[in-house]
C-alpha cells in the first residue's frame, strides 16, 4: 500500500512546467522535513519501550529517521558512559 505525505502548504501548476515541477519538488522537501521534526517533537523521551501509538502517528520515513537519530543518540551515550 503506497504511504501519501500531505504537502505542508499548496502547489498551484500555473505558469512554465518547469518552474512548478521544481516548486512541487521543494514542496516535497518541506513537508517530509516538516513531518519528521514533528515526529521528533512527539517521540516519547519518558518510555522509549513503548512507542506504538508514535510509531504510526507519521509517514514511515519521518518514523524511521527519528528512530536512527535516537537509536544513534543511545548508542553515543551508552559508548561515552562505558
Amino acid at each position: 500500500m503506497p504511504e501519501k505525505v500531505k504537502f505542508s502548504n499548496s502547489v498551484i501548476s500555473e505558469g512554465p512546467v518547469e518552474n512548478w515541477l521544481m516548486k512541487i519538488q521543494e514542496m516535497m522537501v518541506k513537508s517530509l522535513y516538516d513531518t519528521s521534526k514533528q515526529s521528533l517533537k512527539d517521540y516519547p523521551e519518558e518510555d522509549p519501550f513503548n512507542r506504538e501509538k508514535w510509531l504510526f502517528s507519521s509517514n514511515a520515513q519521518s518514523i524511521l529517521l527519528v528512530d536512527q537519530i535516537k537509536w544513534t543518540d543511545g548508542v553515543t551515550i551508552a559508548i561515552l558512559n562505558e
